[in-house]
């Protein structure tokens, strides 16, 4: 949902993930950009920066100028090149930005250090149906998510340095597993 009027500028993103570039109010007033979460607020300071809500968190990672997050009774200004989850309850320790942060806007997931059931889960928010892991999970590393069932037979496994990741259909799931 998006609510402009002349008070504001606002986003309210209910799931999913965002990447935002802001620019000056062409209205001649000064109104803040901000996105709502049910977590708390984000407001920008002439910025681009990526928000992602999942169930229960929401994260803002800044890439260029800055924001500012506000969630429980915590409030914080958040710099380019850093990034912070946060809770209805509040806000965790700011982080150094994760270089791939918003990879999965030119099409790539980076899965550097999760386990496989983890990728197939960051996977299958860009897929319809499911992807469900085998017994023995693996470390994949970054693949293209313009074809999802090619990534996972492509990925690679940092266990064994290179074990390409086995893909079986099972109506209308997938079941993935090391192919080792």
């Amino acid at each position: 949902d998006v609510v402009i009027d002349d008070v504001q500028r606002l986003v309210l993103l209910h799931e999913g993930e965002l990447l935002i570039e802001t620019a000056p109010d062409s209205h001649g007033a000064l109104r803040p950009f901000r996105v709502r979460t049910d977590e708390g607020f984000i407001r920008a300071i002439g910025t681009r920066f990526n928000v992602r809500r999942d169930a229960a968190w929401s994260e803002v990672a800044v890439f260029e100028g800055a924001v500012e997050v506000a969630a429980g009774e915590g409030k914080r200004i958040v710099a380019a090149d850093e990034q912070l989850r946060f809770t209805a309850h509040g806000l965790a320790a700011t982080e150094p930005l994760v270089s791939h942060q918003a990879a999965w806007v030119d099409g790539m997931l980076q899965a550097d250090d999760q386990t496989l059931a983890a990728f197939a889960a960051e996977l299958t928010r860009h897929r319809r149906g499911w992807i469900r892991c085998g017994p023995r999970r693996r470390r994949p590393r970054r693949q293209a998510m313009s074809n999802p069932p090619a990534a996972l037979s492509i990925s690679s496994c940092t266990s064994t340095g290179a074990a390409p990741i086995w893909l079986g259909p099972a109506r209308g799931w997938m079941n993935a597993g090391p192919r080792c």
